[in-house]
């Protein structure tokens, strides 16, 4: 089977409680400290709106922390 076959359709962008950003399947539940974003899509549609909104890749705390 290749990764397309086995590939969901669609995507959400979640986050979790230090603002790290992933891609999710839609068809598998939420890990725990996880949360849904409004954006959904293809894989590739949700890593792009990624790199547009994670703009500082660093913890939250440690971005509280240096402020």
């Amino acid at each position: 089977m290749s990764n397309t076959e086995t590939s969901p359709e669609t995507w959400s962008i979640v986050r979790d409680q230090e603002h790290r950003y992933s891609v999710w399947s839609n068809d598998k539940a939420l890990p725990a400290g996880w949360s849904k974003e409004s954006f959904s899509g293809t894989r590739e549609e949700c890593l792009s709106e990624i790199k547009k909104i994670w703009v500082d890749p660093r913890p939250l705390a440690l971005r509280q922390a240096m402020a």
